[in-house]
């Protein structure tokens, strides 16, 4: 099933591949929680970290490398095995700031497979569960960066535009389904 390389962690200047966030989806590691996920005191179903945890599947991501399809596709098959899966959040994200001439053909094609064909490999993986089930949210964490360019990071703004591009005719596509796909942008955070 999904290896896992801790290897692929943050080395300085080199990117990483675990995937980030507050729900990646791992099987092994489920956890259940109380039903009120963000801490708010309402157990919300159309909150999306209350349904999540009142599924009982908040899960949290490991050393998955996101570059290998091979181990996207294998992670949504283990998730297939435990039953379909609800919801999707797509939130991993690596940069490498530099202007284009001097971007390493390895970086841009790591920045382009975490940031963008991941997400196409989980959507593509979970689609087919959500649409058996009648019922699917995905969340792709896009960027600012997805709306406008900063100079350096041709390869972030290209993967992060893709990003919405890819949302878009996806949820168009589950929308009669009804499986909702939502790309959001958040600023800068500091990680």
């Amino acid at each position: 099933s999904v290896s896992h390389d801790p290897a692929v962690e943050d080395q300085g200047d080199e990117p990483f591949a675990r995937a980030m966030g507050p729900m990646q989806f791992l099987p092994s590691t489920w956890t259940h929680y109380a039903s009120d996920g963000n801490a708010d005191g309402v157990a919300d179903p159309n909150n999306v970290f209350d349904a999540a945890l009142a599924a009982g599947k908040y899960l949290c991501s490991g050393g998955l490398n996101l570059r290998d399809p091979a181990q996207v596709v294998a992670l949504a098959d283990d998730v297939a095995a435990q039953g379909p899966l609800d919801i999707l959040i797509n939130n991993a994200g690596i940069q490498h700031a530099v202007p284009l001439h001097e971007m390493p053909v390895a970086k841009w094609n790591d920045i382009i497979a975490i940031n963008l064909s991941s997400a196409f490999y989980a959507m593509k993986a979970a689609i087919p569960g959500m649409k058996a089930k009648g019922w699917g949210r995905i969340i792709n964490t896009a960027s600012a960066h997805s709306l406008v360019a900063s100079p350096y990071k041709s390869a972030y703004v290209a993967a992060k535009h893709g990003l919405v591009g890819l949302t878009k005719p996806v949820a168009l596509e589950t929308a009669t389904d009804p499986i909702t796909c939502n790309a959001i942008c958040p600023g800068y955070v500091l990680t």
